[in-house]
């Protein structure tokens, strides 16, 4: 498997050629844009929101591991731990620190050090790959609400600002599925690590409407 970093810096250099680059500026444009959408239709649906929005969803993250990347149980719908990845490559480093060298299978290998609005991107980019793969297992029109995040920020000891990088998960989440839906309860948590060291790894559930109420016309 790849995991050469990348740290927010490097990635914006491909901008261009990486459609739905869910950095700041692509973020408070689609906020813009489904404010538009709502002053017409303050109903939209979760589909109509994303597609105003002008994000793109990349392709869904294969499991790396044995476990599902989303799990059905009746009417509710368990993500796994999902990363920041553009372009299949992870969006690693950790906040707060210094770079550092670090030992991965004999190999050094220098990381990253973030600051709390990049680590805040890739948490954006946490949200984009989550939606994806919901897409891919139920599709989105089947959401009901969002119930629980949990967020986890690859940081130092120090850093205790966690809840405004996991932000960056949450706003997608609300930029897609409203104020009211698109909230629950949620943990933000400073890790010493995470798988690859990317910068930020977030699980989540949410609610599943029916088949018979959900809307077919709304499929992405």
């Amino acid at each position: 498997m790849n995991t050469t970093d990348l740290t927010l810096a490097e990635v914006e250099k491909e901008l261009n050629k990486i459609p739905g680059f869910a950095c700041r500026v692509a973020i408070e444009s689609a906020k813009q844009r489904v404010a538009e959408l709502l002053k017409t239709n303050p109903h939209a649906s979760a589909v109509e929101r994303l597609q105003a929005s002008g994000l793109v969803l990349p392709e869904p993250k294969e499991a790396v591991g044995m476990y599902d990347s989303v799990f059905v149980n009746g009417n509710r719908l368990l993500v796994s731990g999902h990363g920041p990845w553009v372009n299949g490559k992870p969006i690693c480093g950790k906040v707060g620190s210094r770079r550092h060298v670090r030992k991965t299978g004999g190999e050094k290998r220098k990381q990253a050090r973030l600051t709390a609005a990049e680590a805040r991107n890739a948490a954006n980019h946490v949200a984009l790959g989550v939606l994806a793969s919901i897409e891919a297992e139920v599709g989105i029109y089947r959401i009901d609400r969002l119930l629980k995040t949990l967020g986890w920020v690859n940081c130092t000891k120090k850093f205790g600002d966690t809840p405004f990088v996991i932000d960056g998960f949450s706003e997608v989440m609300e930029l897609v599925f409203g104020e009211i839906k698109g909230r629950g309860t949620r943990s933000a948590i400073g890790a010493n690590t995470l798988p690859f060291g990317i910068a930020v790894e977030v699980e989540c559930e949410f609610r599943l409407k029916s088949l018979a109420s959900a809307k077919l016309s709304d499929k992405v």
